[in-house]
């Protein structure tokens, strides 16, 4: 009986060992991880962003209505002031500038905004979903969702009132919050300086 001098052998080039295996899953987690880590940080920097370029839009509106107080721009009621309506609501915040020219009798002038019949200039829209903002007294008391403020043609001089109850203000603050309070931005108002900026300080005092 002669032996087959040729031996046929079968290896399993294609499979992997459980070690092979296994450093193959933590690299993918690892990938993984870090596309997570990756995706959250942009996530992050997207919100904070957000956050920023709300606060400007909010500032420049108050500018705006301060310029156009400031260069008497022409109106149809002599003494019109320029008005900025704010006002919290389903997790935005609406902003309208408009021109306090009607009231449907004489003067046109009666301190609030009134949509179809004032003269409306600019409206906008901030979201609200990503953080947090409201109106705040010296104290950092919430004042409502609702306000009226107003610059009076040439002198520009400013009032703030609230809009449920009617109340005036001689400062304020429009308080922005991100990420409970680890972040927080405000608006301060002052009705005598009319000085308008963004402070980091914890309250407008």
């Amino acid at each position: 009986m002669h032996k087959n001098k040729y031996m046929i052998s079968f290896k399993n080039t294609a499979g992997l060992t459980l070690m092979e295996l296994l450093v193959s899953m933590g690299i993918i987690v690892l990938l993984l991880g870090g596309l997570s880590t990756y995706a959250s940080s942009m996530i992050e920097s997207h919100r904070r962003e957000e956050f920023y370029t709300s606060l400007q839009k909010v500032l420049t509106f108050f500018r705006s209505a301060r310029y156009h107080a400031l260069s008497n721009a022409s109106t149809d009621i002599v003494g019109a002031p320029f008005g900025l309506y704010l006002k919290k609501e389903n997790e935005k915040l609406i902003l309208i500038h408009f021109i306090d020219d009607h009231d449907g009798v004489s003067s046109g002038i009666n301190g609030v905004y009134e949509e179809g019949k004032d003269t409306l200039l600019e409206k906008e829209e901030v979201s609200l979903l990503n953080f947090e903002m409201f109106f705040e007294d010296d104290s950092g008391g919430d004042l409502g969702d609702e306000f009226y403020f107003f610059f009076s043609p040439i002198t520009a001089t400013m009032s703030m009132k609230n809009a449920l109850f009617g109340t005036d203000y001689k400062t304020m603050g429009i308080a922005f919050s991100y990420q409970n309070n680890k972040l927080d931005r405000r608006i301060c108002l002052n009705r005598i300086s009319r000085f308008l900026e963004i402070s980091s300080d914890p309250s407008c005092t």
